[in-house]
């Protein structure tokens, strides 16, 4: 393999393998606790977990939005495949959706939510956490999640 050709995979080693920096907390969510990465600003959500490769155990992501509305989820170059928990203002769990890995379908969580976790695919029914459990936002640091454009 010549020069530039290693250069050129070490850089996209480099580029996917970097994530961006991320505040993690321990979440708990009904019976279990998942360590999950905080997406408060429009870029971090939108990003959300695409490109990644794989994801821990009980790892995860909380989506964190500045109003309670319905939200709409796809898996555009998401790898992974995923679960996804909504939750409203009080952390209350309304809908629990596996979603497949790059997948444009668009799914709602019908319910006006503030709180997305998104974890790998079957951890929630692994861990027995359903419909009417309660993700621990009261525990979560202080956030000031941005809105999405043409939110007031």
């Amino acid at each position: 393999m010549n020069f530039f050709k290693t250069l050129s995979l070490l850089a996209l080693v480099f580029t996917v393998g970097c994530t961006d920096s991320l505040p993690v907390v321990s979440l708990k969510v009904g019976p279990a606790v998942f360590h999950v990465e905080l997406a408060t600003t429009v870029a971090q959500r939108e990003k959300g977990l695409m490109f990644r490769t794989h994801m821990k155990e009980n790892h995860g992501m909380l989506f964190v939005f500045a109003r309670e509305v319905p939200q709409v989820f796809w898996m555009k170059n998401t790898h992974l495949p995923l679960s996804v928990a909504f939750a409203d203002r009080n952390g209350v769990i309304k809908k629990i959706l596996d979603m497949q890995p790059f997948s444009l379908e668009p799914r709602s969580s019908e319910y006006s939510v503030l709180y997305a976790l998104e974890v790998n695919q079957g951890a929630f029914t692994k861990a027995g956490v359903k419909v009417g459990d309660v993700i621990d936002v009261k525990s979560l640091p202080p956030l000031h999640p941005e809105l999405s454009p043409g939110e007031h």
